[in-house]
């Protein structure tokens, strides 16, 4: 399934990303404030590639096609990606605020909180990723029929076409890349 294998390259983006950021909040934390830059490209991906384009496929697409087959969302495997999803943003909101007062001028214990929280988005992240490899994406081609992948793979490209969509892709696929 195509789609299922874009997300998964999405994945490996995000990955490359997310071990890039520990790496450079960790150099925040001692001190390298050269890297405040950088690391705002990356809080930039987080929020807009990864929780609004990725985590938005998966919300208004994936995740309501399966609990329309009767897969439990509550304590299921999707209600625990999407309680992911919440606490990822938490961590996202919280090294924002510390990005900012960085920047600001405002250091010390804000490093700290950048780096504390960048850590555990990045583990959080990781984790995530492996279960929706290897139990949510393998389960959508055993509880949709055929015709039912093929209309999820028409929404989800869809969505993918609607600009900004396509922009962000694009523009963050690059940064990845030059990460």
């Amino acid at each position: 399934m195509i789609v299922i294998d874009a997300l998964r390259q999405e994945h490996e983006m995000i990955d490359t990303v997310i071990k890039r950021a520990v790496q450079i909040a960790q150099d925040i934390r001692n001190g390298h404030v050269n890297d405040l830059d950088t690391m705002d490209e990356i809080v930039n991906f987080l929020i807009k590639f990864t929780n609004q384009y990725h985590f938005g496929k998966e919300e208004e697409y994936l995740f309501p096609t399966l609990f329309e087959k009767g897969v439990p969302d509550e304590n299921g495997p999707v209600g625990v990606m999407l309680k992911q999803h919440a606490l990822a943003r938490e961590y996202l909101a919280s090294m924002t605020e510390a990005l900012e007062k960085l920047k600001a001028g405002r250091g010390g214990y804000s490093a700290k909180i950048l780096h504390r929280n960048t850590e555990s988005y990045a583990k959080l992240l990781e984790n995530h990723m492996q279960k929706e490899n290897t139990v949510l994406f393998p389960m959508i081609k055993e509880v949709l029929s055929s015709e039912e992948q093929d209309q999820l793979e028409k929404d989800i490209q869809a969505f993918i076409q609607r600009k900004p969509q396509a922009e962000i892709y694009e523009q963050y696929a690059n940064l990845a890349a030059r990460l």
